[in-house]
């Protein structure tokens, strides 16, 4: 079980920023840079 919690604590890990950086704007957002440096920017 222990295996499982350390698989999803890595896998939100990775994904949540994936998808801040792919997801659709909001009406009156921005966003500066391509995928990959949003991607890094929310991960740091």
């Amino acid at each position: 079980h222990f295996g499982w919690v350390i698989g999803v604590l890595i896998a939100g890990v990775l994904v949540l920023p994936v998808y801040l950086a792919k997801r659709s704007l909001k009406p009156g957002e921005t966003r500066e840079g391509g995928t990959g440096w949003n991607v890094l920017k929310t991960l740091l």
